[in-house]
């Protein structure tokens, strides 16, 4: 099966990163990083259509990461992604993040089969958006 779709995972805990990727595997081409630097590098140098991270981590913070990645978009006018942000500490995720329409927050600890229900509705709905009326 081709996997046509590509998630980049970024997440200081690896066993959270292991258990996302073995369950996007199957259907989507999964990329991990362990850091917000990391996760911003492999950004930078390949096209994704999801990014999932964590809020909180180490060397670059979640808020921070998504600033640059948006800048990164603008800069190569590419399509604005949407980003499924982890989080324990959702008040403050959200105060942090509500500026973005396409920063999902998905709160800590989560059904990681229902992060994959959640991402193919997602990619299900951007079809469907993308695809011209008749």
């Amino acid at each position: 099966m081709k996997k046509d779709k590509s998630i980049l995972v970024i997440d200081d805990d690896a066993e959270i990163v292991s258990m996302i990727k073995e369950v996007l595997e199957e259907e989507y081409n999964v990329i991990t990083a362990y850091n917000g630097q990391e996760g911003l590098h492999k950004y930078s140098m390949q096209k994704f259509d999801l990014v999932i991270s964590d809020f909180k981590m180490p060397k670059m913070p979640g808020d921070k990461l998504i600033h640059y990645v948006r800048e990164l978009e603008k800069k190569n006018k590419s399509l604005i992604n949407p980003i499924f942000m982890i989080t324990g500490d959702k008040i403050l995720a959200s105060r942090k993040l509500k500026e973005d329409p396409l920063v999902y927050i998905l709160e800590k600890p989560f059904d990681f089969k229902l992060l994959l229900k959640l991402v193919k509705k997602l990619f299900d709905d951007m079809e469907k958006k993308s695809k011209p009326k008749t």
